[in-house]
């Protein structure tokens, strides 16, 4: 059984998902009224559970010195506020990010951030191949997990998984 809010599995017997906590409703038949509000509950829910919390990378610029390419500044750079996404849906920031390499894996550093709380990652991603200047993105998945895009709408890849429940707060809790 899948929640009706992250569509995360559910197994029988449990009173609510174990991953956002939203309670497992029974319905009689298969009214389709019904089901349809009960999945507007989910969605509603689910948006309330993703209230304030903003996902983002790491951005580092470089320059040339002597000893090759050197760090010279980091940004945080947001990508998406967490319940403006539809899960399944990318959404892209809208910079462009120079490439270094034309091939190979890079590590993306994501971030999900509410209030004082923030989580890391470091999300190991293959680079697309694409032309030019990449673009990221997110897309938010089943059960409160997400992954970071990499490339273009038309051609992109895709970053190991990571799960926004910790920051959303756990089961059933509140951050």
């Amino acid at each position: 059984m899948k929640c009706n809010a992250c569509q995360g599995e559910i197994s029988e017997g449990r009173a609510k998902c174990p991953v956002c906590g939203f309670p497992v409703i029974q319905t009689v038949g298969n009214n389709e009224a019904e089901l349809e509000n009960i999945r507007k509950m989910g969605r509603d829910y689910l948006k309330q559970k993703l209230e304030g919390i903003a996902i983002g990378i790491m951005a580092y610029g470089y320059v040339m010195s002597d000893d090759g390419l050197k760090l010279d500044q980091t940004a945080e750079v947001e990508v998406a506020q967490a319940a403006e996404l539809e899960p399944g849906q990318p959404v892209w920031a809208g910079e462009d990010f120079q490439r270094l390499d034309e091939e190979g894996e890079v590590s993306i550093h994501a971030f999900a951030r509410k209030n004082d709380r923030t989580k890391t990652w470091e999300l190991p991603v293959k680079l697309p191949k694409i032309a030019g200047a990449c673009h990221i993105g997110i897309r938010l998945d089943a059960g409160l997990k997400g992954r970071m895009l990499l490339g273009d709408s038309s051609s992109y890849t895709e970053s190991a998984e990571f799960t926004l429940s910790e920051i959303a707060g756990a089961a059933g809790g509140e951050v």
